[in-house]
C-alpha cells in the first residue's frame, strides 16, 4: 500500500471511532434527560410553602 492510501485508511478508521462516540455520547445524553426524576422534596430549600385556602 502506498502511503496516501495508509493515511486514507488510518483517517476513515479515526473518523468512524469518533462517530460512533459521538453517537454514544448523544445516547448517554438522551437517556439522563429521560430517567425519571429521583425523590425531591415537594418545596424545595428557599421556597415558600404553599397552603390551599379552605
Amino acid at each position: 500500500m502506498t502511503a496516501r492510501r495508509l493515511f486514507l485508511l488510518f483517517g476513515a478508521i479515526a473518523g468512524l471511532i469518533a462517530m460512533v462516540a459521538w453517537i454514544g455520547e448523544i445516547d448517554l445524553g438522551i437517556e439522563d434527560s429521560v430517567a425519571p426524576p429521583t425523590d425531591q422534596p415537594t418545596n424545595p430549600p428557599g421556597s415558600t410553602p404553599t397552603t390551599s385556602k379552605p
